[in-house]
């Protein structure tokens, strides 16, 4: 069964600016999306991804979030996951 725990998922740099990557494992091949929200729950940013099977890395520009505390979800066929992202803009 494909999964996706919060141990394979991390966010490089974090604390950031401009851009990051997000860096997760996958069973297989699938489609995987994000989404970003602030404290408040307001969705920020989202967008989709094919991965492949293996280690992942896909960057997401920030540059447009204010200075804050985000929260960052993976979601796809393998599970969920979620990690705290600080911007400093």
């Amino acid at each position: 069964m494909p999964h996706l725990t919060n141990s394979g998922f991390t966010i490089k740099p974090n604390p950031a600016h401009g851009f990051v990557q997000l860096e997760y494992d996958a069973d297989r091949a699938t489609k995987v999306s994000y989404t970003v929200t602030n404290i408040t729950g307001r969705m920020c940013l989202s967008g989709s991804f094919n991965a492949l099977h293996g280690r992942n890395s896909e960057p997401i520009d920030v540059a447009d979030l204010p200075t804050g505390l985000y929260f960052v979800k993976l979601a796809g066929e393998f599970g969920v996951a979620e990690q705290k992202l600080v911007i400093n803009q």
